[in-house]
């Protein structure tokens, strides 16, 4: 199981950050970089966040839970995936946008 982090991340033309918290454990971080460059980003996050819980107990694995009943159906017993609304790509299911 991982740590799940609260915040946001964002962007403009020269820039990057990052902001995230962990309420339940009293630690978060930011970080902001003068460039456009998505692999610095993953990097530094990927160097914080390991840093960051290197002393904190991880959280235990929660047990499977199931789909509530209105997940399978609509109210009228259909399918909630209308079949005028779905796309078969190589065996990878893909919706179209229909105004």
């Amino acid at each position: 199981m991982a740590f799940v982090y609260h915040g946001h991340d964002a962007a403009i033309d020269g820039g990057l950050t990052d902001m995230a918290y962990m309420p339940e454990y009293g630690v978060a971080y930011f970080f902001s970089i003068n460039s456009d460059s998505g692999d610095a980003f993953e990097k530094i996050t990927h160097a914080i966040r390991p840093y960051i819980t290197h002393n904190l107990q991880k959280p235990p694995v929660p047990p499977p839970a199931q789909l509530p009943a209105y997940a399978a159906t609509t109210p009228d017993g259909t399918s909630p995936i209308p079949p005028h609304r779905t796309h078969i790509f190589s065996g990878t299911l893909a919706w179209t946008l229909q105004g």
